[in-house]
């Protein structure tokens, strides 16, 4: 697959992409609220900050193939933490 154009993401992205690739992690977890459950049913952010991510940009960096799921959710082919495409993941 080819590697998308990093210098087409917004700002935002670019702020973001910036931190998982110097090692931030990027977690999703269940909804605990209505209102988010109506916007999609996760909350989105970045570890070991906590900053919360809006969903549309963690929806955009999956469209685009620059961060994969982990594998760690019930779900097969999801994840609860998504890192950089190529990325070893490691315990700890």
């Amino acid at each position: 697959m080819a590697r998308p154009d990093e210098s087409k993401l917004t700002a935002p992205l670019r702020d973001l992409w910036g931190r998982l690739k110097a090692g931030a992690v990027l977690c999703k977890e269940v909804a605990a609220s209505n209102a988010e459950v109506k916007q999609g049913g996760f909350i989105w952010f970045v570890h070991p900050t906590g900053v919360r991510v809006d969903r549309d940009h963690a929806d955009a960096l999956l469209r685009l193939g620059l961060v994969e799921p982990g594998g760690d959710s019930l779900i097969p082919g999801d994840g609860q933490t998504f890192r950089p495409i190529g990325t070893r993941y490691r315990n700890g």
